[in-house]
């Protein structure tokens, strides 16, 4: 997979990270079998350890005319991602789990896609990296778009826990919610907001790299801010936690995992500096597994029991 900039490389993470873990969970060993890897903390101290954990199989399909960047698990028991089609049109792909393709071209008006999330009206959700619109394609391939706000150019999405979709937006300081009917509401907040994901608590969260800030937003566009422990850090990636709490990524110049509670109270764990932390999920395990930017490698934090 050839991507060519540090700005696809990110996305990439963010959306292979989700589907590559419960793969390498599931699988034995085999084909191309990967050494083992190590965990970096201990579940109680937070501390660095070295322990030994599983091993995965991975196995690679071609994707023909598509330049992947980002990948997530659909409704219909498929993969979707963002790519192109055969004349290298930007297209939303298909993949079954046994590598075909199907690509669904975009309009002339979209340019590549930058995220895509499965919604909870059982459809595919996707953001464009420069177009003033928000996708929404069915498992059948039948593409509807809706029209944002002038200069409203959207970045990250997710399913929110009101039954909408929330997202992010580039050069905006808003929060944006779409209903599945495709009605947009823009909240106004501090600062511009990055990641997003739904917290335990029934909020949204996101995070303001370069604020050193967590930002936190109710279904009905109540804003509150949490300041981080210091002026340096600069939170990345965001995902709620198995514990109920609130984890995100800090990986310049500050290099931690970090951990939010629903009222905003932050706890920080150091890892090695040349980790990178960038995006961060909960895998079937209970545990975090995070991206490492530019190393070449998965994370693996386990989670203190409660």
């Amino acid at each position: 997979m050839n991507i060519s900039s540090q700005f696809a490389r990110r996305f990439v993470r963010f959306g292979l990270l989700g589907c590559i873990i419960p793969l390498l969970i599931a699988c034995g060993t085999g084909g191309n079998t990967n050494p083992p890897a190590t965990s970096n903390t201990n579940p109680e101290t937070g501390t660095s350890t070295t322990t030994p954990v599983i091993t995965g199989t991975i196995t690679e399909f071609p994707a023909q005319d598509s330049d992947p960047g980002v990948i997530t698990a659909g409704p219909d028991g498929n993969l979707w991602f963002g790519g192109a089609d055969k004349y290298r049109n930007n297209a939303v792909v298909r993949m079954t789990p046994t590598g075909s393709l199907t690509a669904y071209k975009l309009p002339t008006s979209f340019s590549s896609i930058s995220q895509i999330t499965t919604g909870p009206d059982g459809n595919l959700w996707f953001t464009p990296s420069d177009s003033e619109y928000i996708g929404r394609i069915t498992p059948t391939g039948s593409l509807t778009t809706f029209q944002l706000s002038t200069n409203v150019f959207p970045r990250y999405i997710t399913a929110g826990p009101d039954g909408n979709l929330w997202f992010t937006s580039y050069d905006s300081a808003n929060i944006g919610r779409i209903t599945p009917t495709g009605t947009v509401t823009e909240f106004p907040s501090q600062d511009n907001a990055a990641a997003i994901t739904a917290g335990p608590d029934g909020n949204l969260w996101f995070t303001e790299p370069g604020n050193a800030q967590i930002g936190r937003m109710t279904p009905t566009g109540s804003l509150t801010e949490f300041p981080l422990l210091s002026s340096d850090s600069s939170a990345v990636a965001i995902a709620a936690g198995p514990d109920h709490n609130i984890w995100f990524t800090e990986k310049s110049p500050v290099v931690q995992i970090g951990r939010m509670t629903p009222t905003g109270s932050v706890t920080e764990f150091p890892v090695t500096p040349d980790t990178k932390p960038d995006a961060i999920i909960v895998g079937p395990d209970h545990n975090l597994w995070f991206a490492e930017d530019d190393t070449g490698q998965i994370g693996r934090f386990i989670v203190a029991k409660p």
